[in-house]
């Protein structure tokens, strides 16, 4: 996702969509531990990760936006 969203608005929706996919790939991560698929929870563990500093991104940008 672009970090250069102006309206502030759609700077809070591209924040929540990235938080969102973070939570998605923490529950399969999740779910792959519960399954002994280590590999893929390591993968997705990842993932999860760099979706979580994008979304940190996306939250900081989005609160600029509101003039915080």
């Amino acid at each position: 996702m672009s970090l250069d969203n102006t309206n502030p608005s759609d700077a809070h929706k591209a924040a929540a969509t990235e938080h969102k996919a973070c939570a998605d790939l923490h529950m399969k991560a999740a779910d792959c531990h519960e399954n002994k698929k280590a590999d893929e929870a390591k993968a997705n563990s990842a993932s999860a990760l760099q979706s979580s500093e994008s979304a940190h991104k996306q939250s900081k940008a989005a609160c600029d936006s509101s003039g915080q």
